[in-house]
């Protein structure tokens, strides 16, 4: 469970092809947005969530693609100055709504169709080639620390991560969910969910148990998988599971973001810094 974080952190397919190339900035902090207004949760069968508060503080898809194609485009004018013909594909645009499993599987034609398997694997975009020799020179230089995407670093900002920031709104996100299971609401909904999963013939003690990871061992989901996560999507309904849940984990996160206010605003600030310079970047690229 929790395959979607509230706080996105993410780059394009290329880059992450790309990171065993650099032994500089981790790749994982190159790409995080203005999120002053961050779009809902969007969950399995089009139901949607208010965003998490911490939600406030990473990246929305949107923002995310701006950043990629101004990396992208700052890194291909850098490297139309070398004597190779390299140069980074267009980043892709991906949606991710309708995937987030934080409250794991809910949608029960999904659960009857994958399980508790992601119904994104059998269409993933393959991940690029990793560049040649000459070309990871080009992209990160002698040292790793350099090239063609120091630059488009440079030209972002994105140079100077407030690492402080990143660690506590990253915290804030795993330990909100790991806490709020602990919470006195939590246990009781879990154990009215247990209940009805127990009148369906499954016996589980909580959403985690039942989408544990033996399921995994195989590629595709085996009908027994099948089975349970239909009771498991049904139960979740049947005991309004997951607003409640949500409802819990926003009270936790709201106290969590209030013990760190001036360095989620600190990152806040440095996210919407380098979401403009992106799109600036992006209007002179295109005039």
């Amino acid at each position: 469970m929790m395959k979607s974080l509230s706080v996105r952190i993410g780059i394009s397919l290329i880059f992450l092809a790309c990171t065993s190339c650099s032994t500089g900035e981790d790749a994982s902090e190159q790409r995080k947005g203005d999120a002053a207004k961050p779009p809902a949760i969007s969950l399995e069968g089009g139901v949607e969530l208010p965003p998490l508060p911490i939600g406030a503080y990473g990246i929305g898809e949107e923002e995310g693609y701006v950043l990629d194609q101004a990396r992208v485009a700052v890194v291909n004018r850098c490297l139309a100055r070398s004597p190779v013909d390299f140069r980074l594909p267009s980043p892709p645009k991906v949606d991710e709504s309708g995937y987030s499993r934080r409250y794991g599987v809910i949608d029960a034609h999904v659960a009857a169709t994958y399980g508790y398997h992601d119904a994104r694997d059998e269409s993933a975009a393959s991940v690029p080639p990793e560049p040649n020799a000459k070309e990871k020179k080009l992209l990160f230089g002698q040292d790793g620390r350099g090239g063609c995407m120091r630059e488009a670093n440079l030209a972002l900002g994105s140079d100077t991560v407030p690492s402080r920031g990143v660690d506590i709104a990253r915290t804030i996100d795993v330990t909100s969910f790991q806490e709020s299971q602990k919470l006195p609401e939590i246990t009781e909904v879990f154990s009215e969910w247990s209940s009805c999963m127990s009148r369906r013939g499954w016996d589980y003690p909580s959403p985690m148990a039942a989408a544990g990871g033996d399921w995994f061992v195989s590629a595709s989901p085996s009908p027994q998988e099948k089975r349970v996560a239909q009771a498991d999507a049904a139960c979740k309904d049947e005991v309004d599971l997951v607003d409640r849940w949500h409802r819990a984990e926003s009270k936790l996160q709201q106290r969590m973001i209030r013990d760190n206010t001036e360095e989620l605003e600190g990152l806040k600030r440095f996210h919407s810094g380098m979401v403009e310079k992106a799109r600036s970047l992006l209007r002179e690229t295109r005039s």
